[in-house]
């Protein structure tokens, strides 16, 4: 109900107004002196003020005028005895609702109550509705955000730490972790976080089924807990100086495609809480886009050792395939390709993605002694047996050529450049062979 306040330097004006509107139900004080009626809306908020236009010393419009400093949303009436234009005027210019006249009409008054009411009720309500779309949109930008830039990187630590200063501000906490799990372990440990110390993160380790973490993996669902110190698993881990500062703990699960990936855990929010809630709730749906993307990144890190692997294995036969080629004097080449992002590329799709199909084009355009292999998700070597620089030059040409006639690749801003060396001329030793067709990639790559 809206609280009112009465000014009028006739108490008989503020008896009759007050029980008028004590009886209708709204909250009401009175002042017959302005000064008062001042320093009362300055340490209280009204929604409505009743001043008399002719007072000593502080008229209405002075009033109006203080009240309107303290809040533009307070909403005046001014009563008068004097049924002037020009006052109703002067009244109108200070940004009144509303006059009415002395003596008073019960049923005006009161209805001009309820047309002021209506009028704060339904700002309010569209100060509600205004606050929610333009929470609404800052959450779709932020979930927008964390899409493309999550979605532009394989890079497991920059995606933990995007994710992780997201949620910090976004929510405003001071206490935040990723947890990720160790399939071999079985265990979850801190990868990420805010507000932890360096001993709660080292020694922070949790089984799969253990206390909070193994119900929220069970229900695959957010766990909210009033008091972390009821799971006896999790307070074992955490240093006492981080203790102090928590007072809830809330687990959100991280799985992409039925695979355990973590659990993201904040403190200082609460279910009870309505505002807290929706923070929660946009929690979960964050949780929902994070998750494979941490896989993708998992996945990438094994990839990478893969890779590692697989160059070492390359660099092995192209030794043996130049030992051979010094004891049977032939003559051979060696080609690397490597896929580029032009700058106004579309970084939305997946340069690694693009692989196969140039794997595919090499394959198709060697003869069976010669060899190819990836040295890379976007690179690749190919030891060509038996060829002069003319004919590694035009079987490179031929390979880019189809890649730049691929739509899916020239569309989105990809480019396939190649660089080449080849044995006795350029080179009798395998580094230098190697360090000869980077520098002829490089070349290329400067156009």
């Amino acid at each position: 109900m809206e609280n009112i306040l009465v000014v009028d330097d006739e108490p008989g004006v503020i008896e009759i107004l007050t029980e008028i509107l004590k009886n209708a139900g709204y909250r009401v004080h009175g002042y017959a002196n302005p000064e008062k009626a001042i320093k009362a809306m300055q340490d209280n908020k009204y929604d409505i003020v009743f001043t008399d236009l002719k007072m000593p010393k502080i008229d209405g419009i002075q009033v109006t005028k203080e009240a309107k400093k303290v809040s533009e949303e307070t909403e005046v009436i001014v009563i008068t005895g004097y049924a002037s234009l020009e006052s109703a005027i002067d009244a109108l210019k200070q940004d009144v609702f509303d006059y009415i006249f002395k003596p008073f009409n019960v049923s005006e008054i009161l209805l001009t109550v309820k047309k002021v009411t209506d009028r704060i009720r339904l700002r309010r309500l569209n100060q509600e509705l205004s606050r929610k779309i333009e929470k609404a949109l800052s959450d779709i930008t932020m979930l927008y955000e964390i899409s493309k830039i999550i979605n532009t990187s394989e890079e497991i630590e920059e995606i933990l730490s995007f994710s992780l200063s997201t949620i910090e501000s976004s929510m405003d906490l001071n206490m935040v972790s990723i947890m990720l799990f160790d399939e071999q372990t079985e265990e979850f440990r801190i990868k990420k976080s805010i507000g932890f110390t360096k001993k709660s993160i080292n020694n922070f380790k949790i089984k799969l089924n253990d206390g909070i973490i193994g119900q929220a993996i069970r229900s695959n669902e957010t766990v909210n807990i009033s008091s972390f110190k009821k799971d006896k698993n999790y307070v074992k881990y955490i240093a006492d100086s981080d203790k102090k500062k928590m007072h809830s703990f809330i687990t959100v699960p991280l799985s992409a495609q039925n695979h355990i990936v973590g659990l993201i855990t904040i403190h200082q929010l609460n279910y009870e809480i309505p505002e807290d809630k929706e923070k929660i709730i946009l929690l979960e749906v964050m949780s929902v886009q994070i998750a494979p993307m941490i896989r993708l990144g998992q996945c990438h890190e094994e990839q990478k050792l893969m890779i590692i692997d697989s160059l070492s294995g390359a660099k092995n036969v192209l030794r043996n395939t130049i030992k051979k080629a010094v004891e049977y004097r032939g003559i051979l080449s060696i080609l690397i390709f490597k896929l580029y992002l032009k700058k106004k590329a579309n970084y939305g799709i997946k340069i690694f993605d693009i692989g196969e199909v140039i794997y595919d084009y090499i394959l198709k355009n060697i003869t069976p002694i010669d060899s190819a292999m990836k040295i890379g998700l976007d690179s690749f070597l190919v030891i060509l047996q038996g060829k002069t620089k003319i004919l590694t030059e035009e079987i490179a040409a031929k390979i880019k050529a189809q890649a730049e006639a691929n739509k899916v690749i020239s569309r989105n801003g990809i480019v396939l450049d190649y660089g080449y060396s080849d044995f006795p001329v350029d080179g009798q030793n395998f580094n230098v062979l190697v360090s000869k067709a980077q520098a002829n990639l490089w070349r290329f790559v400067k156009k």
